[in-house]
Protein backbone atom coordinates (compact mmCIF):
# COMPACT_ATOMS: atom_id res chain seq x y z
CA UNK A 1 0.00 0.00 0.00
CA UNK A 2 1.71 3.48 -1.30
CA UNK A 3 1.57 6.06 1.59
CA UNK A 4 0.03 9.96 0.99
CA UNK A 5 3.50 11.12 1.65
CA UNK A 6 2.85 14.95 0.07
CA UNK A 7 -0.72 14.79 2.34
CA UNK A 8 -2.83 15.21 -0.06
CA UNK A 9 -6.68 15.68 -0.18
CA UNK A 10 -8.21 14.31 -3.16
CA UNK A 11 -6.98 11.01 -4.51
CA UNK A 12 -8.27 8.28 -6.16
CA UNK A 13 -8.27 5.16 -4.50
CA UNK A 14 -4.83 4.30 -6.30
CA UNK A 15 -3.43 7.32 -4.66
CA UNK A 16 -3.16 9.27 -7.84
CA UNK A 17 -4.15 13.33 -8.21
CA UNK A 18 -7.40 13.56 -8.92
CA UNK A 19 -7.29 16.83 -11.79
CA UNK A 20 -8.66 20.56 -10.54
CA UNK A 21 -11.28 20.00 -13.83
CA UNK A 22 -12.45 16.75 -12.06
CA UNK A 23 -12.28 18.17 -8.58
CA UNK A 24 -14.60 21.59 -10.32
CA UNK A 25 -16.89 19.39 -12.26
CA UNK A 26 -17.92 17.49 -9.86
CA UNK A 27 -17.89 20.61 -7.39
CA UNK A 28 -20.23 22.64 -9.49
CA UNK A 29 -22.52 19.24 -10.09
CA UNK A 30 -23.07 19.13 -5.77
CA UNK A 31 -23.81 23.41 -6.19
CA UNK A 32 -26.15 22.96 -8.52
CA UNK A 33 -28.05 20.01 -7.10
CA UNK A 34 -27.81 22.60 -3.96
CA UNK A 35 -29.36 25.52 -6.11
CA UNK A 36 -26.20 27.48 -5.38
CA UNK A 37 -25.16 30.87 -7.68
CA UNK A 38 -26.80 28.31 -10.77
CA UNK A 39 -26.71 29.57 -14.80
CA UNK A 40 -28.07 27.95 -17.63
CA UNK A 41 -26.41 27.78 -21.17
CA UNK A 42 -27.28 26.25 -24.34
CA UNK A 43 -24.99 23.79 -26.16
CA UNK A 44 -25.43 22.83 -29.54
CA UNK A 45 -25.23 18.85 -30.27
CA UNK A 46 -25.78 17.64 -33.73
CA UNK A 47 -28.23 20.22 -35.06
CA UNK A 48 -29.63 20.78 -31.73
CA UNK A 49 -29.30 22.60 -28.87
CA UNK A 50 -29.62 21.33 -25.44
CA UNK A 51 -29.56 23.20 -22.17
CA UNK A 52 -27.42 22.22 -19.26
CA UNK A 53 -26.91 24.07 -15.71
CA UNK A 54 -23.79 25.12 -14.49
CA UNK A 55 -22.63 26.85 -11.04
CA UNK A 56 -20.83 30.13 -10.83
CA UNK A 57 -19.10 28.62 -7.67
CA UNK A 58 -15.52 26.69 -8.01
CA UNK A 59 -13.84 24.86 -5.64
CA UNK A 60 -11.12 27.40 -5.59
CA UNK A 61 -13.41 29.93 -3.64
CA UNK A 62 -13.23 27.08 -0.35
CA UNK A 63 -9.59 27.99 -0.21
CA UNK A 64 -10.29 31.63 -0.79
CA UNK A 65 -13.02 31.68 1.94
CA UNK A 66 -10.73 29.73 4.66
CA UNK A 67 -7.96 31.85 4.09
CA UNK A 68 -10.56 35.13 4.54
CA UNK A 69 -12.10 33.41 7.94
CA UNK A 70 -8.31 32.57 8.85
CA UNK A 71 -7.61 36.07 8.87
CA UNK A 72 -10.60 37.26 10.54
CA UNK A 73 -9.66 35.14 13.40
CA UNK A 74 -6.68 36.79 13.49
CA UNK A 75 -3.97 34.65 12.02
CA UNK A 76 -0.66 35.94 11.19
CA UNK A 77 -0.07 36.40 7.65
CA UNK A 78 3.02 34.39 7.95
CA UNK A 79 1.37 31.33 9.23
CA UNK A 80 -0.89 31.47 6.31
CA UNK A 81 1.39 32.02 3.96
CA UNK A 82 2.79 28.48 5.12
CA UNK A 83 -1.26 26.78 5.29
CA UNK A 84 -1.66 27.81 1.12
CA UNK A 85 1.59 26.88 0.45
CA UNK A 86 2.80 30.34 -0.97
CA UNK A 87 6.23 30.55 -1.55
CA UNK A 88 6.60 34.71 -0.58
CA UNK A 89 4.93 36.55 2.00
CA UNK A 90 3.94 38.83 -0.84
CA UNK A 91 1.71 36.69 -3.03
CA UNK A 92 -0.43 36.06 0.76
CA UNK A 93 -0.59 39.78 1.37
CA UNK A 94 -1.58 40.92 -2.44
CA UNK A 95 -3.93 38.14 -2.94
CA UNK A 96 -5.99 39.20 0.64
CA UNK A 97 -4.77 42.36 1.33
CA UNK A 98 -8.49 44.04 1.38
CA UNK A 99 -9.62 41.59 4.04
CA UNK A 100 -6.16 42.16 6.14
CA UNK A 101 -6.79 46.30 5.51
CA UNK A 102 -10.74 45.27 6.74
CA UNK A 103 -9.75 43.29 10.31
CA UNK A 104 -6.77 46.63 10.69
CA UNK A 105 -9.91 48.61 10.70
CA UNK A 106 -11.80 46.82 13.01
CA UNK A 107 -8.68 46.17 15.28
CA UNK A 108 -7.77 50.19 15.30
CA UNK A 109 -11.45 50.68 16.08
CA UNK A 110 -11.71 48.21 19.01
CA UNK A 111 -8.54 49.27 20.38
CA UNK A 112 -9.69 53.09 20.06
CA UNK A 113 -13.14 51.78 21.71
CA UNK A 114 -11.46 50.23 24.70
CA UNK A 115 -9.35 53.27 25.40
CA UNK A 116 -12.28 55.57 25.35
CA UNK A 117 -13.60 52.85 28.49
CA UNK A 118 -10.69 52.91 30.15
CA UNK A 119 -9.99 57.18 30.20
Amino acid sequence: MQLNIEQLIFLTDEHKLINVSTLNTVFKRICVKAGLAVSTYSLKRGDKYINLKTSKYNQHMLRHTYATRMIEAGTPAEILKKLLGHKKIKTTIDTYTTVFDDVLKSQTLQFSDYIQKII
